[in-house]
């Protein structure tokens, strides 16, 4: 609830997808960590598909991860499953997704806490972070 036990209306089907096309139709996998909610919701019709990662932080929805992006040069999410019921602390974000080589990952997104350059999203820092983790992996396999 908000100030004073009134509801804060955070998304409805009328609310346009952050970096996306059109309205969500759906959501799924609610998270909340004081003022802070995170979700997955997506928006579907005949041309066109997005399913994301979203997050409601200091009074603005914004994207955090979804099926636009690409994590790898061959890989893209296909589709973010699962929010842990414990997966979400204030500051990390952990989540499921299908990727569009047919596998499966968990990724984890970290809130930026200092200034940065240039702007970058929760979104971005999970990207970034898989990325670096992924080189770290792929790096001691070729040492081993």
């Amino acid at each position: 609830m908000g100030e004073n036990g009134a509801l804060i209306k955070i998304v409805d089907t009328n609310t346009p997808v952050p970096d996306g096309v059109g309205n969500f139709d759906y959501f799924s996998e609610v998270r909340r960590h004081g003022n802070t909610v995170t979700f997955v919701g997506r928006f579907y019709d005949a041309n066109y598909y997005q399913s994301g990662l979203y997050i409601y932080l200091d009074g603005i929805l914004s994207k955090v991860i979804s099926s636009t992006d690409t994590l790898f040069p061959d890989k893209k999410i296909v589709e973010i499953y699962d929010i842990s019921r414990h997966g979400f602390d204030g500051e990390s974000l952990a989540f499921g997704t299908f990727l569009s080589d047919a596998s499966m990952a968990i990724f984890r997104a970290d809130r930026i806490s200092e200034p940065v350059p240039e702007p970058l999203t929760l979104g971005g820092t999970a990207v970034a972070g898989v990325v670096g983790f992924w080189f770290k992996k792929k790096k001691k396999k070729v040492a081993a």
